[in-house]
């Protein structure tokens, strides 16, 4: 049996660590952050956001 939302959870934390990892060799590197930055930590909450919800309400 398949749970549920788990495949949407792993990919927003992919993602949620990704952005993480980039913003911290960009802040090591002296970048400011950009679009792209805010755009992976914003798509990976969502997406771990959602397989919350979609595991919480099977129906």
């Amino acid at each position: 049996m398949r749970r549920r939302g788990a495949g949407k959870k792993f990919f927003g934390s992919v993602l949620l660590g990704l952005g993480f990892l980039n913003a911290l060799l960009g802040l090591k590197a002296g970048l400011a952050p950009g679009v792209f930055l805010f755009a992976l930590f914003i798509g990976g909450g969502a997406l771990v956001l959602a397989g919350i919800w979609e595991a919480r309400n099977r129906a």
